[in-house]
């Protein structure tokens, strides 16, 4: 297996499940006919008598005849007819009605299958088939569950119905006998036809569950044995075991597994994943697989295992005695058993799936065991499969989330080298030269910190955003162990590789041992590297002097220049020929400012001025710290243009620093970071790596020098070979230069050799502070011989003042001599 791959998991873009009420409106009820009164119904017959009457007293003539049958036909007809009360009216009606209904049907059908056919497409893509694993990865999903997710161990079974995914109720009608027959039947037929979906996937909370039983189902085959169907039992438990792998991270998600004797052999795939390999435990070729026989060996590794956190652990059970009570209690754990019951009677808060066939052989999933609620059709993985996906898995590692709006994919976990960021091969003076040279203005005060998930550096720029920079001022949070004082090592050697003393210079201030800067005071660009001041706070205000003063130093020269508003006036004059001393820039790096504004609150003074005036004066500031307090940056925060957050100790840092938690998310990995500059989306890298030797970033293990060996990797725990048996080829020797051999120089050595030849130094803003009392010459100066008077100290002759120490004015940046005139004093005393 070659080098780990570290994968960025991306930001999950789920698609939205369907939800809402459909309520259709009740069916027509036909209007009831209102029976008429006595009167209403006798009308017609006396109307008929009277017809009859008139025929009969009549003359017999044609006419009277005529018109007497007429009118004895009109009153009958109004008799048969209700009364002339619409019975044909009303039956028209309640056909118009009853077709309204159907059509309204139709389109609450369609709405009902459109919300069927979303539900469908976002089960589908959140519960594909586990057998498609390879798309999956191509689409670039692998582990994008997180522990808050809302599907986070929520594993896919089978495929089977369920219910739509917006709840269909029937109305509240009227009794049945009262509503409009057809019309009750359409509705009785739309509410069992889209109340549910057919074949779509079915999933089960695992975190939900302390134990999952996975048995065959023998009264679902013509086979009586006890062990029928457990090659289908077994298929769906490597299908369950698939979707964990590869929808959770090895961070979020453990697994081991327990299978004694003949079982053992069915889960020898399992070592190739990142899953199994204990967080601490290892052996001689890695981490520690957790595949055992002893149940009780899982759950001494999980429960002494410390900060498991939201971290959840499947246990598989293949053949192993039922231990439940060794999981009683235990946060975090889901038991996957497989196998018959033999007679035993699992808890009731056990989810038990059987798996059987048909004659036909079609495979049946069911809920409860043998005998219970058919679900659907089981998920199954071959042991092919499997094997598979976990040697696709073995070489990633998590390496935190991805970039805010980015996709997903693998990166290179290892840090990259200063030199290739820089363009450099070997570091070296020519090479230093050459980079400078071809560097033009837009680029002065721009260096690289490390590369994206692409491998593409990623850039600061110094300068302020008028001249299209990120600066001037920043901060740089990052927890303990998070490799933030190598991100500040690298970005002042990138400087100094990149840039002059007579273009940049360097204050470097670290409150606690001075461990960050330690070796960086070669550097021609360093002005002063202040470290200890926790031990010494009187060193912190002749710290804030000798700042003071270079703000006022710097003013006096651009006023004495010509009245010039900035040092890019200033560079401006000199470029146009004008007479004028370099005025290089100035970057003051704070590490553990926190700390210091802790003791000394009056600095923010200090450091609110350098961020209201270092614009103009060419004064970079920069505040590291391991945590940033609410309220310690009150007055500054609005000078702050770019923010570098490597991992913090809670969410809240990161949302200080970056407005977001994502940070507080990074993975333990040394040098993962995001930068924030202006308006510009978060940025993730990793921070180049300047403390080792050239070319061998950690990450990167090299064994004791000797013979190379090589070694089983399987499943049990691998021990080294005795040292005197039969070993493989020996490894090749290094070329020179190379490894972490004694005496190979770092980077930041070699960096600090190749700038530090003869040129231009830097300003002193600091002079160690008059601890030890200064030797005479350095007060009188070397002894001169003079005739007849032999050895004197180098002072005018006369009654001129008499050195005797030196006065330390840190404002001024300067040391004077105190002099003492004893022509004008009178001593006492003996």
């Amino acid at each position: 297996m070659g080098g780990t791959i570290g994968l960025r998991r991306p930001r999950r873009s789920v698609p939205e499940m369907p939800g809402g009420e459909l309520v259709p409106e009740p069916p027509p009820e036909p209007e009831r006919p209102v029976p008429g009164g006595l009167a209403q119904r006798l009308l017609p017959l006396m109307m008929v008598g009277g017809a009859v009457l008139f025929v009969v007293l009549g003359r017999g003539e044609a006419g009277t005849w005529l018109f007497g049958g007429m009118f004895a036909l009109s009153a009958l007809g109004m008799l048969l007819t209700g009364g002339g009360r619409g019975a044909g009216a009303r039956t028209a009606t309640m056909d118009e009605d009853r077709r309204d209904y159907l059509r309204y049907l139709e389109v609450l059908g369609g709405r009902a299958r459109e919300t069927a056919a979303q539900q469908r497409r976002a089960l589908e893509t959140v519960h594909p088939d586990p057998g498609a694993w390879p798309d999956v990865l191509a689409a670039g999903r692998l582990w994008e569950r997180r522990p808050a997710d809302d599907d986070f161990c929520r594993l896919r079974v089978g495929r089977g119905t369920q219910r739509l995914a917006a709840r269909l109720s029937a109305p509240h009608t009227g009794p049945l006998e009262s509503l409009e027959p057809l019309s009750a039947l359409a509705l009785r037929r739309f509410l069992r036809r889209h109340s549910t979906v057919d074949d779509l996937p079915v999933a089960v909370d695992a975190r939900a569950s302390a134990t999952i039983w996975v048995e065959p189902d023998p009264g679902a085959t013509l086979d009586t044995a006890p062990d029928a169907g457990l090659d289908a039992a077994l298929d769906l438990a490597r299908a369950l075991v698939v979707q964990y792998v590869l929808w959770h991270g090895p961070d979020d998600a453990r697994l081991a597994v327990v299978a004694p004797g003949a079982a053992a052999g069915r889960w020898d795939w399992v070592k190739w994943l990142p899953h199994t390999g204990h967080p601490s435990r290892s052996d001689a070729i890695g981490p520690l697989r957790m595949v055992t026989d002893d149940p009780d060996r899982v759950r001494r590794w999980w429960v002494d295992e410390p900060s498991s956190g939201d971290r959840h652990l499947l246990v598989v059970l293949d053949g192993a005695a039922d231990t439940p009570g060794a999981w009683a209690g235990v946060p975090g754990v889901t038991v996957l058993r497989i196998g018959p019951a033999r007679g035993r009677r699992p808890a009731v808060s056990v989810l038990r799936l059987a798996v059987g066939a048909e004659p036909t052989g079609v495979r049946t999933l069911r809920r409860g065991g043998p005998g219970g609620s058919l679900v659907g059709v089981p998920d199954a993985v071959t042991g092919a499969e499997a094997r598979a996906l976990a040697r696709r898995l073995a070489r990633y590692r998590p390496d935190g989330p991805a970039d805010p709006g980015g996709p997903g994919g693998p990166v290179d976990v290892r840090a990259p080298g200063l030199g290739p960021l820089l363009g450099l091969g070997p570091v070296e003076p020519g090479a230093i030269a050459a980079l400078r040279g071809r560097r033009g203005p837009t680029e002065r005060l721009r260096v690289p910190l490390g590369t994206d998930a692409a491998g593409r550096p990623v850039l600061l720029d110094l300068k302020e955003s008028a001249q299209g920079g990120a600066g001037p001022h920043g901060l740089c949070i990052g927890a303990t162990g998070s490799g933030k004082s190598e991100l500040l090592r690298t970005l002042v050697l990138g400087l100094a590789a990149t840039t002059g003393a007579d273009e940049l210079n360097l204050v470097l201030v670290d409150f606690k041992g001075g461990a960050t800067f330690l070796g960086l005071a070669g550097l021609p660009h360093v002005s002063a590297v202040i470290t200890n001041l926790a031990e010494e706070l009187t060193l912190v205000d002749r710290m804030a002097d000798a700042l003071a003063g270079e703000i006022t130093r710097r003013q006096e020269l651009l006023r004495a220049a010509g009245n010039l508003s900035s040092l890019a006036e200033h560079d401006a004059a000199r470029r146009g020929g004008a007479a004028l001393d370099p005025l290089p820039s100035l970057l003051v790096v704070v590490d553990e400012f926190s700390e210091l504004l802790a003791q000394r609150p009056e600095m923010i003074d200090l450091m609110v001025t350098i961020g209201r005036l270092g614009r103009s004066l060419g004064i970079h500031l920069l505040l590291a710290s391991q945590r940033l307090e609410e309220g310690r940056l009150r007055g500054l925060e609005s000078h702050l243009s770019y923010r570098i957050a490597l991992r913090t100790f809670s969410a809240a840092e990161s949302r200080a620093v970056l407005g977001v938690p994502d940070a507080h998310l990074l993975p333990p990995t040394p040098g993962s970071a995001y930068l924030s500059a202006g308006t510009d989306e978060l940025v993730r890298f990793r921070a180049a790596y300047v403390s080792g030797p050239q070319d061998d970033p950690p990450g990167r293990y090299r064994g004791p020098c000797g013979p190379r060996r090589a070694l089983p990797f399987a499943v049990a725990p691998v021990v080294l070979p005795d040292p005197a048996g039969p070993a493989g080829p020996a490894e090749p020797a290094e070329p020179a230069g190379r490894g972490r051999g004694a005496g190979a120089p770092s980077v930041l050595d070699r960096v600090v050799a190749a700038v530090s030849g003869p040129g231009p130094r830097a300003h002193r803003v600091w002079l160690p502070p008059l601890e030890e009392p200064p030797p005479l010459t350095a007060v009188l100066g070397e002894p001169v011989v003079r005739p007849g008077r032999g050895l004197q100290a180098p002072v005018p002759a006369g009654r001129a003042p008499v050195p005797v120490g030196l006065v330390d004015r840190p404002y001024l940046q300067s040391r004077d001599l105190l002099t003492l005139d004893l022509a004008r004093c009178q001593v006492e005393g003996t």
